[in-house]
């Protein structure tokens, strides 16, 4: 910004982007007789709207969250418990037939200390 001619202003920007430039000058204006004007008088409202209890209904939003959360949480976790039940057969499949393997190869086990 920059004073240009006697009670003027210069405005100028330029665009970082594209380059483009804008430019406004500004002078100063005879003093004008001040007018008075009406004030606005806005009508009331027409429909009164009913107090909210807005602790409540966040309350009442979180319960519901609450319920639904658990809900699923619980087949999540019966969910969970079915799969490890599952690998904990499969498991115990794989070690008795890796020991009969093994038992096979070496003729069998005899027992003893």
């Amino acid at each position: 910004m920059s004073d240009h001619g006697p009670r003027g202003l210069r405005y100028e920007v330029r665009c970082r982007k594209c380059g483009e430039r804008y430019s406004e000058d500004s002078r100063a204006v005879a003093n004008l007789p001040a007018v008075v004007e009406m004030t606005l008088h806005w009508p009331p409202d027409c429909e009164p709207v009913p107090a909210r209890d807005w602790s409540k209904e966040v309350r009442e939003k979180w319960s519901v969250a609450a319920e639904r959360g658990k809900s699923e949480i619980d087949a999540l976790g019966k969910q969970a418990h079915a799969a490890i039940e599952l690998t904990r057969e499969l498991t115990r499949a794989w070690l008795d037939e890796r020991r009969a393997a093994r038992l096979d190869q070496t003729g069998g086990y005899a027992g003893g200390g």
